[in-house]
């Protein structure tokens, strides 16, 4: 019994701690589900942070690297960070994209990270229970001068 709500705090404690950078979805409608065993705060937040099998993109991040040196523009001067989030739904489909940190002097380059993102890449659904399901991943684009690195945070 004891190990059993000890397990349940540990799992609430990093699920809140986990979820603290990610922001509000503001478009459900292509959620698969509200099901979902997500909470914040006590309530459903009807997708999921961390599952047993985390969406993948159908190519790899290396690959979505060199792509975006070839098709964005940006100053070879150019250094930063480019994180946001997105929902990947139980489909494999990503929607709700949202910037968690871009800045303002480079907010034509984040535009076209994010249309990059939405126009060219797929994704596989995450899956929980050998089950597929909505998963808010975060992305992070690192520009330095000429070479840019992908990575899910």
């Amino acid at each position: 019994m004891k190990s059993t709500l000890f397990f349940l705090l540990l799992s609430a404690f990093f699920l809140e701690v986990y979820s603290q950078g990610f922001k509000e979805i503001k478009d459900t409608s292509h959620a698969c589900s509200s099901m979902n065993l997500a909470y914040k705060n006590g309530e459903a937040l009807g997708y999921y942070h961390e599952v047993e099998v985390m969406p993948k993109a159908t190519i790899s991040f290396p690959s979505i690297a060199q792509s975006l040196q070839e098709k964005i523009t940006h100053s070879p001067e150019s250094t930063g960070t480019i994180t946001f989030q997105t929902l990947i739904n139980c489909e494999g489909k990503a929607a709700d994209y949202q910037f968690l940190a871009c800045s303002p002097s480079d907010s034509n380059t984040c535009r076209q990270v994010l249309k990059f993102f939405q126009n060219e890449v797929t994704w596989q659904p995450g899956i929980q229970k050998s089950k597929a399901v909505d998963v808010l991943i975060r992305i992070e684009v690192q520009i330095e001068k000429e070479e840019i690195k992908v990575r899910r945070i």
